[in-house]
């Protein structure tokens, strides 16, 4: 995710930087908000969190200003009304759609232990809705993203796919497949923070 999100904000904006400070929870909401505040005193302009805390659309509402405003994108679910003004989007995740095939293929007895890995196409993965205060330009430009990809026009293993530089600064050349993604061990330039140990 974060090397995702690196790569996805450096397409439009190549000097994009990510700080990253890990809770290692998914619902932690004093701890998510003491991350926040840091990432905000080191001068973030956008907030996002992949926990189940509201936490960083509050920070974001609470403090932005017309000189350095500031967005909060949440996670698996709208949390548009703990920022209504400086609420960007997020992921959400439609489990019943995967649910659904396994379900089905069990009732029909056919079912086979697999890994799939759904996405946009199969509704399994989307946006919520976009804040009212999202310039329209960026959220015709990501529908336009997106759409590209439902409809196969655009590699689904991208951004990766289309080649990166590593924190290191050494480079992975195009054609980035699932087994690669999944074997990340280490951040993509622009992410400031160190990768974690292990």
């Amino acid at each position: 995710n974060i090397n995702a999100l690196t790569l996805g904000a450096q397409s439009v904006n190549p000097n994009v930087e990510v700080n990253v400070i890990w809770i290692n929870s998914w619902f932690d909401p004093p701890k998510d908000m003491e991350a926040a505040k840091t990432v905000h005193e080191w001068g973030a302009d956008v907030f996002f969190t992949t926990t189940d805390s509201p936490n960083v659309i509050t920070l974001a509402q609470q403090n932005s200003t017309p000189a350095k405003p500031l967005w909060g994108m949440g996670n698996d679910a709208p949390m548009n009304s703990f920022g209504p003004d400086r609420y960007a989007t997020g992921p959400m995740f439609n489990w019943n759609v995967l649910y659904k095939h396994i379900l089905d293929k069990v009732a029909a007895g056919n079912y086979e232990v697999e890994t799939p890995f759904w996405g946009l196409k199969e509704n399994c993965v989307g946006l919520s809705p976009w804040g009212p205060n999202v310039p329209g330009t960026v959220v015709n430009h990501v529908e336009t993203v997106k759409m590209k990809w439902i409809n196969d026009e655009m590699d689904d293993n991208f951004p990766f796919s289309a080649g990166f530089t590593k924190q290191d600064g050494s480079s992975v050349g195009p054609g980035m497949k699932r087994g690669g993604i999944e074997s990340m061990d280490y951040h993509v330039k622009g992410v400031v923070s160190a990768y974690p140990s292990k």
